[in-house]
């Protein structure tokens, strides 16, 4: 068995009978790559363990909706950008702090 909980037989299955694509939308209606929609109450097919279509019987392979995976990039470049940033920030604020307290000795 796979890291995925696949087994020798599921993939197997898909090299042989090829892969049936399901994808999300914003809705959350899944659309099958055989023609078919699909909705669930709660996740999606990999939480409610789908492996195969139940419409062709392929096995299934899963997109999700790309808003969700284009906030994941995005959060991952602003954690790129930012981090720097507000390290650099904190760094100069702690530079002046520290000028700032050496002046106020110096006046006393």
């Amino acid at each position: 068995m796979s890291r995925l909980g696949l087994t020798k037989k599921d993939i197997d299955s898909a090299v042989i009978n090829g892969t049936c694509e399901w994808t999300e939308d914003d809705d959350g209606i899944w659309t099958t790559s055989c023609h078919t929609m699909h909705t669930f109450f709660d996740g999606g097919p990999t939480e409610n363990f789908y492996k195969y279509c139940p419409y062709c019987g392929k096995f299934i392979t899963v997109q999700k909706y790309k808003e969700a995976l284009v906030s994941e990039v995005a959060e991952e470049v602003v954690r790129g950008i930012a981090e720097p940033m507000m390290n650099k920030v904190r760094k100069e604020t702690a530079k002046i702090y520290a000028q700032f307290l050496a002046e106020g000795r110096r006046k006393r």
